[in-house]
């Protein structure tokens, strides 16, 4: 955290859970254009209506991310707070390899399907690279199998109640804990 004192300064006073809410849009770093959420805002509001509601505060700790606008060192610091990461299976992702090891500490991962685009075939067996890295690490993940979406799809849209129900075990774990 002492690569970026103002950053660890505000992370230092989080209240829990902490949701990061991963995106791809806007991200200007990257050579092709692929899986930005459609629904991105939608799926915020829902997340943010359900832990208001479950912990009992209007204004829960949700941090929309684009990591391609973020440095590494920055991805690091906060995947390392995080509870909760949704987002679209992919690069991003993958810095749930900092997650830290706190009971309830979940990845939702949002998985195209449409093309086998893994040594695996994800849409056979739901074995994609961040479930890999969550349970090497001993940090729970689900997949959200996206069967009308495509890896190289420009827009993609998530099942906003599925997402929902998912996130209620790990807010829930985090409100009582």
């Amino acid at each position: 955290l002492g690569v970026f004192p103002s950053m660890a300064a505000s992370l230092r006073d989080i209240q829990r859970p902490f949701v990061l809410m991963v995106d791809r849009l806007g991200d200007q770093s990257r050579l092709f254009e692929t899986r930005a959420l459609s629904n991105f805002a939608e799926l915020l509001q829902m997340i943010q209506r359900t832990l208001a509601s479950v912990l009992h505060r209007s204004k829960p700790q949700i941090l929309p991310i684009v990591c391609g606008e973020l440095s590494v060192a920055q991805q690091i610091v906060l995947f390392s707070e995080a509870d909760l990461v949704i987002g679209l299976d992919g690069g991003c992702i993958a810095n749930s390899l900092w997650m830290h090891q706190q009971p309830g500490a979940s990845v939702i991962s949002l998985v195209p399907t449409q093309v086998n685009y893994f040594p695996m075939p994800v849409s056979w067996c739901g074995t994609f690279p961040a479930w890999r890295i969550c349970d090497s690490i001993g940090v729970q993940s689900v997949a959200v199998l996206l069967d009308e979406a495509g890896f190289k799809d420009k827009r993609i849209h998530a099942p906003v109640g599925t997402v929902e129900y998912l996130s209620m075990p790990t807010v829930g774990d985090q409100a009582v804990g």
